[in-house]
């Protein structure tokens, strides 16, 4: 938070960005013209730019497919990502159950990568690898200022996703030179995913 700060006076008297989360007290009401929304507990907060964030699950296609639970997403086989629901479909990225994976692009693209090595397992009556997962996530608060979060995963015993321990990290923040290093590092990551993902 501190670079939020730093830039927008995050947290301060003279904060540009004001953060309010209200999961138990959802927005019912929008009045565009005094740019005020109304929750359900009657609190209304007005600002010049409302970004309202519904509460996530997987899309409509998921749900009329039968593939999400009562959580709204979709819960998998997390060593080939097929669907716990309806077998034979698989199903990866944000709608996908693969907790702690985080719902990032590249633990999106990490668990593309798994489910296509299981789809040519599975086709050729072979065994499932044990999968292990990459995520680093990178962002930019400001063009010269970036931060990641990164972590390594692997499939536990019990089947389920855990994390391994030692392999992740924050990136470090304590001077210029690291902050600006993590910019150029995010957009050799964008340039990077986009050419692994589409290319």
């Amino acid at each position: 938070m501190s670079g939020w700060e730093k830039y927008y006076g995050y947290g301060t008297g003279h904060s540009m960005i004001e953060w309010i989360s209200i999961p138990d007290n959802p927005v019912i009401q929008l009045d565009v013209n005094t740019k005020t929304v109304t929750t359900d507990f009657a609190d209304r907060y007005t600002a010049d730019v409302l970004n309202i964030i519904p509460a996530q699950k997987a899309g409509v296609i998921a749900e009329k497919a039968g593939l999400t639970d009562d959580s709204g997403w979709c819960p998998v086989n997390h060593q080939s990502c097929e669907s716990s629901l309806q077998p034979d479909i698989h199903v990866i990225g944000d709608a996908s159950k693969h907790s702690p994976l985080p719902k990032s692009a590249f633990a999106a693209s990490s668990e593309a990568k798994v489910c296509a090595f299981a789809v040519v397992n599975l086709l050729n009556d072979q065994a499932l690898m044990a999968p292990a997962w990459i995520n680093t996530c990178y962002s930019l608060i400001a063009p010269m200022h970036g931060i990641s979060v990164a972590m390594v995963y692997k499939l536990s015993p019990d089947g389920l996703v855990s994390k391994v321990k030692g392999s992740g990290g924050l990136s470090r923040q304590s001077d210029e030179k690291s902050r600006i290093l993590e910019s150029g590092f995010a957009r050799q990551w964008y340039d990077s995913i986009t050419a692994d993902s589409f290319l």
